[in-house]
C-alpha cells in the first residue's frame, strides 16, 4: 500500500470515529445532531492536522541528521585529503613535497637570524632485499618501524620526512656546530644496531646519511639537497655511516 493511500485511510479513519462519538452524544442528550456531527468533524480535522504536524516534524528531523551525517562525513574526508596530501600514507611522515617547503622556510628564517641549522638525507642499505624476500607486508612494516625509532631521536624542534621508497631527511633546527651535528648522526644511526623484529622475522638494516649544514654547505633548498645528495653518496662509496659535505672533497666521513 503506497503511503499516500495510507494517509487517506487513517483521516477517514479520524473523522468517522470523531463523527460517531459526536452523533452517539447528541443520541444520548437530545441535541440537534448536526452540531455534533459539526464538531467531531472538526475534531477530527484537529487530530488529522496534529498527527500530520509530528509527521512532519520528524521527517525533517530525520532529513536534518541525515544532512548533518552527510556534512561530517565530508569533513571527515576532507581532512583526510588534505592530511594525505602532506604526509606519507605509509609512516605518518611529512613528505617530500611539505619537507621542501619547510626546508625553504628554514632558509628564510635562517638568513633573517643568522642561525644555523643541517640537514640529512639518510638512506637504508639492503632494504630492497627485504621486498624481495619476505613480500610488501613485511616491507612496509619494516619501514614504519625505522620511522618510528629515527623519530625517536629527534629534538622537539627537529622535522623528520620520508622522501622516497627508503629515504628519510631530517631538518635539525638551531645546530650549534659542527661536533654538535656528529653526535646527532651517531645518535640516528645508533638506531640500527638493533635487529627489526617484523612476525618471525629478524631484520638487520645499515645506513648511510649525507648532511649539510646551512649556510656553509649552500643557500637555498635545492642547493642543500643536492649537496647533501652527495655527501650521502660519499658515505656509500667509503662505506662509512655518514659524510658531512665538504665544498672541495667530500672528504670528512666517519
Amino acid at each position: 500500500m503506497s503511503r499516500k493511500l495510507t494517509n487517506l485511510y487513517i483521516i477517514a479513519i479520524v473523522l468517522f470515529l470523531s463523527v460517531e462519538a459526536s452523533a452517539q452524544v447528541a443520541d444520548a442528550g437530545n441535541t440537534p445532531t448536526w452540531s455534533f456531527w459539526l464538531i467531531g468533524t472538526l475534531l477530527g480535522l484537529s487530530a488529522t492536522s496534529l498527527y500530520f504536524n509530528l509527521r512532519l516534524k520528524q521527517r525533517l528531523n530525520n532529513k536534518t541528521k541525515e544532512l548533518k551525517d552527510r556534512l561530517e562525513q565530508s569533513e571527515t574526508v576532507s581532512h583526510k585529503l588534505q592530511y594525505l596530501a602532506r604526509h606519507d600514507g605509509l609512516t605518518g611522515l611529512v613528505n617530500r613535497r611539505v619537507f621542501s617547503d619547510l626546508l625553504s622556510q628554514e632558509v628564510l628564517r635562517g638568513e633573517r637570524y643568522n642561525s644555523l641549522f643541517a640537514l640529512m638525507v639518510l638512506n637504508l642499505n639492503g632494504f630492497k632485499p627485504i621486498n624481495d624476500k619476505f613480500g610488501l607486508g613485511v616491507a612496509d612494516q619494516t619501514l614504519q618501524e625505522v620511522a618510528t625509532r629515527l623519530h625517536a631521536t629527534l629534538r622537539e624542534s627537529d622535522i623528520l620526512a620520508r622522501i622516497d621508497g627508503d629515504e628519510f631527511a631530517f631538518l635539525a633546527i638551531e645546530v650549534k656546530d659542527e661536533n654538535a651535528l656528529h653526535l646527532m648522526c651517531q645518535r640516528i644511526l645508533a638506531t640500527f644496531t638493533q635487529p627489526i623484529k617484523i612476525e618471525a622475522h629478524e631484520i638487520y638494516l645499515t645506513a648511510r646519511m649525507g648532511v649539510v649544514l646551512f649556510p656553509n654547505h649552500g643557500t637555498d633548498g635545492n642547493e642543500l639537497l643536492l649537496n647533501a645528495d652527495l655527501a650521502m653518496n660519499k658515505a656509500k662509496r667509503t662505506q662509512k655511516g655518514y659524510c658531512i659535505y665538504q665544498t672541495e672533497t667530500i672528504s670528512k666521513a666517519v
